[in-house]
């Protein structure tokens, strides 16, 4: 999800064209940056890892400005959301006193403070939409800007969430004449976070360098590089600036966040903002592509040389001594190695630091380890800085069904699932209906049963859990019918569809042989008598039509306009296929669907009568006994919506 704020009038309301879903068959880097005059920012996008339902918010820390400083809207502190699925509700709710968020409204006041308190604040979200609320540097309330971290952010269903500050302000200082700056990331649920962190120091002094720390549990203890002890509560923050040889080490008992602000410079105020990834091995990943340096190397102050451009700095952390390669993505080539050492320090912390400077003509570099590695990024040029953390979050393991074996499963009887991750597990754990039944070496299991699959990587003492998804067999076979259909369709142009038994009726001319028949039952009336329309076909897993269906529905709707005083039921069956639970289910809301879409065309709906039967009415001998194996026009057959007239 993207969500910078562009104007005040883009707060507080569903946005449909601000956000962006990408997707890729293998493994690629996403990031966002953008930059204006003197401002910088950089965003790296979290991937799967990004998604879930329970967030705690930060931003940059902002600084107490002076009384007779103005403060503009341009300054503020947002929180951008994006829904993933429809009818998504998202709650921002646990706002801290003195909080200002513009727009929206106030519960009450503190009779002691006389600060604000906001309420909560619920959205409803399609798919694909937006929503962002902002503090605005005109409603802070002095000594409180920065009382918006540990903001909760819940959900039904998984969102991605972007926190961020536009125009942060600086330390007093600077006020006047270093400006301000902009830093935003892309952050992960709760269930992601870890205990552990390292917080590497850019090229800032502490007046610009700041780690926050924000609880999302109560009692919650963090102790920073190994002496100073916090006791937050759920929500709760605390900002810290010491370390250690340009190192802080924060250890909790409970799952936090930290977000840090990043210097390019001591000089001015060139700060960027990073969402910090937690040191866990099972979660941090061993490859991390960066790419388009180039975009940071520029300067877009017009007329002024960039002397003071510091270059790119690549800071890489690891708890253990290894061996880092930066290569070039493309071609393979080597441009640098370097191992991290141990450091020499008088209070020894247990990871290990390196900082390496990028040569101004490599502008993609795949960086790659035998270890679990954190990496950031700094830059600085002029006033514009920049920085980031690049550091990957492994992708959980995700079910798909293999393409190549739908086609074949007709002849194999089986499908092929497979795993697909980011970078590759030791092993693979596959469950079925939540009862374990297979460990492989490869990222591929074959089935032949319905139910309901996850698989779980295994990564050295780590196992890393995916979603459960519903592997339908009879619905998959049923989606390859209809395939096979679909084609014949267009191959022979026709507007309507009629299956009997043995062959397809290519012509609508043809589609007549059903209507007649039903112009005759009608006409003549004859009570309980069946008039069959094969094989009405409907989207994969599905009660909705495709469109052919469609075609010839219109026919029969026309029809019974003739006969307006006609009662008709609608009886709906499928084949045996699938549990009879299902298969009940789904011809009650097919046969739904014909009444309701026939009522949409005009047809009195106290004329219409549904009924679903599921498998119980084969027209033939097809009852999916395990020892036969039957053709498909045999399945096709049973398959089928029947019309009975009740009444004239």
């Amino acid at each position: 999800a993207i969500g910078i704020v562009e104007s005040l009038g883009k707060l507080n309301k569903q946005l449909n064209s601000d956000g962006l879903f990408l997707k890729a068959d293998f493994p690629f880097f996403a990031n966002t940056r953008g930059k204006s005059n003197i401002h910088g920012g950089s965003l790296t996008s979290k991937g799967l890892a990004a998604l879930g339902k329970d967030f705690r918010t930060g931003h940059m820390v902002s600084y107490e400005l002076p009384r007779d400083m103005m403060i503009d809207n341009v300054n503020s502190h947002f929180i951008s959301v994006m829904a993933t699925e429809n009818n998504t509700r998202v709650r921002f709710s646990d706002f801290s006193d003195g909080a200002v968020f513009h727009g929206l409204s106030v519960s009450s006041h503190r009779v002691k403070r006389g600060l604000p308190t906001m309420k909560d604040k619920v959205v409803l979200l399609q798919k694909g939409q937006s929503y962002i609320i902002a503090e605005v540097g005109s409603e802070f309330i002095r000594r409180y800007e920065n009382a918006s971290f540990g903001l909760h952010v819940t959900s039904n269903n998984p969102i991605a969430v972007n926190v961020g500050s536009i125009a942060s302000l600086p330390p007093t200082q600077l006020v006047g004449e270093n400006g301000k700056d902009i830093g935003f990331d892309q952050i992960v649920p709760v269930d992601r976070l870890g205990n552990e962190y390292v917080v590497m120091q850019g090229e800032g002094t502490f007046e610009f360098e700041k780690a926050v720390i924000v609880a999302t549990r109560d009692k919650t203890e963090v102790v920073i590089n190994d002496y100073q002890k916090v006791k937050l509560d759920a929500g709760d923050y605390f900002i810290s600036d010491v370390f250690v040889d340009k190192v802080m080490y924060l250890k909790g008992n409970k799952p936090f966040y930290v977000y840090q602000n990043t210097a390019g410079s001591d000089l001015e105020f060139t700060c960027g903002f990073n969402f910090l990834p937690s040191w866990n091995e099972c979660i941090t990943s061993t490859e991390v592509a960066i790419a388009d340096f180039y975009y940071l190397s520029t300067s877009h102050i017009a007329d002024r040389a960039d002397s003071t451009n510091n270059g790119v700095m690549l800071n890489a952390t690891s708890k253990v001594d290894t061996k880092v390669n930066i290569v070039n993505p493309a071609s393979g080539e080597l441009y640098h190695s370097f191992e991290i050492k141990k450091a020499d320090t008088k209070r020894p912390l247990p990871f290990n630091t390196a900082t390496y400077k990028l040569p101004k003509d490599i502008n993609n570099i795949l960086v790659s380890s035998a270890d679990p590695v954190n990496l950031s990024l700094t830059y600085k040029s002029n006033a514009i800085g920049a920085a980031s953390y690049f550091s990957g979050f492994i992708t959980p393991p995700s079910v798909e069904v293999d393409k190549q074996s739908i086609v074949s499963f007709k002849e194999k009887g089986y499908l092929q699932l497979t795993s697909i991750v980011s970078e590759g597990y030791d092993s693979y754990e596959w469950y079925k209906d939540g009862a374990f039944f297979k460990k492989t070496t490869e990222n591929r299991v074959d089935v032949s049963k319905p139910g309901k699959y996850k698989v779980v990587g295994i990564r050295g003492s780590c196992k890393i859990k995916g979603n459960y998804k519903l592997i339908d067999i009879d619905k998959i076979e049923e989606e390859i019918l209809t395939t096979k259909v679909e084609k014949k369709i267009e191959t022979s142009k026709v507007e309507a569809l009629v299956i009997p038994i043995n062959e397809l009726i290519e012509s609508v001319e043809e589609d007549s042989v059903f209507l007649d028949k039903l112009k005759i039952e009608i006409s003549n009336y004859s009570v309980s008598k069946k008039t069959i329309l094969p094989n009405l076909n409907f989207e994969y897993n599905s009660a909705i039509l495709v469109s052919e269906s469609k075609e010839l529905l219109k026919e029969v709707v026309a029809l019974l306009k003739q006969y307006p005083k006609v009662t008709l039921k609608i009886t709906a069956h499928t084949d045996c296929r699938g549990s009879d639970v299902y298969n009940q289910n789904l011809s009650e809301k097919r046969a739904n669907y014909v009444k309701e879409y026939m009522v949409s065309h005009g047809i009195d709906a106290k004329s219409l009568f549904s009924e679903g039967m599921g498998e119980k009415e084969p027209l033939n001998d097809c009852v999916c006994d395990q020892q036969q194996v039957y053709s498909e026009e045999a399945y096709l057959a049973n398959r089928r919506v029947e019309f009975v007239v009740l009444s004239k």
